[in-house]
């Protein structure tokens, strides 16, 4: 027997920390209980890009300019965590993966940079 152990990252805004975008949160959050796919695959899922988008708008409203690159990120179920991080399980992140450096790669507005940080967090399986 095996087990599978990522290690995973993103950096941007942790949506379910944000009261201006919480009925969206609710939404995509029922979106993916209704949907049949693995916890592995979530943010795959094939309505993932509408809600980007929907959430890109919201901030924007809030006064922060998301660029269009950046995508949703969802930190895993709880109960396939090996271990605890500073980041919860079941949370999602607007932003961008490991590959990112926020002083050159992508280009990111003050507004992003200001309300993001790093998020980190383990997978199992």
């Amino acid at each position: 027997m095996s087990y599978h152990v990522s290690a995973c990252g993103a950096f941007g805004i942790l949506l379910d920390e944000r009261a201006d975008v919480k009925e969206l949160l609710d939404e995509l959050t029922d979106y993916i209980s209704s949907v049949d796919i693995d916890d592995y695959h979530v943010d795959e899922s094939e309505r993932i890009p509408e809600f980007t988008e929907r959430f890109r708008t919201a901030l924007a409203a809030s006064g922060i300019k998301v660029p269009a690159t950046a995508a949703l990120h969802w930190t895993g179920n709880e109960d396939d965590r090996p271990g605890q991080t500073a980041t919860a399980g079941n949370a999602w992140v607007l932003g961008f993966g490991l590959y990112t450096r926020p002083d050159l790669y992508p280009a990111m507005s003050e507004s992003f940079i200001k309300e993001s940080q790093w998020h980190t967090w383990v997978t199992g399986s």
